[in-house]
């Protein structure tokens, strides 16, 4: 519980946490040579862990595109864009709220979304180079701080 060992109350046990997932990875057009497995593909997933009291974001869900092999002269490369929501607890947010009436800088945390762009460029087998740009919507779930654009690149080694 998220108000458990705040302001003098006691820390409460929780038991018999559960969460439910869908998942869907579909290929939705083909093209190039079979042997080279080019493709649109799109996603989906969604996560509920649906137990507010003890669970900061019960519910999330993201979902997004990837063509592998966009070019041909690059048919081991992949383009994506894929957008993630999630929603935080009710219960938390009250709890969030009563600690602002003492404290003004409390932040009150209601949802967080992110936008990605991402391209993997195989340099060569085992190597992939990974630059990624996200627009992150209400950073950390709190309308207070402001907007974010992330630049990143992940290094991949498969040996």
């Amino acid at each position: 519980m998220f108000g458990s060992g705040l302001a003098g109350k006691p820390i409460e046990a929780i038991h018999g946490r559960y969460g439910l997932y869908a998942l869907a990875d579909l290929a939705l057009a083909r093209w190039g040579d079979p042997a080279e497995k080019r493709h649109l593909g799109a996603f989906a997933a969604f996560v509920a862990a649906p137990d507010q009291r003890i669970n900061q974001m019960p519910y999330f869900f993201d979902a997004g595109f990837v063509a592998y092999g966009l070019f041909p002269s690059r048919p081991r490369d992949f383009a994506g864009f894929g957008v993630a929501y999630g929603s935080y607890s009710s219960h938390l947010r009250r709890a969030e709220e009563n600690q602002a009436l003492t404290n003004p800088s409390a932040r009150v945390q209601d949802w967080e979304m992110t936008l990605e762009w991402t391209y993997g460029c195989t340099v060569r087998p085992g190597l992939l180079v990974q630059p990624s740009l996200q627009y992150i919507v209400n950073p950390g779930g709190a309308k207070s701080v402001s907007n974010a654009l992330v630049m990143g690149l992940n290094f991949v080694f498969n040996f």
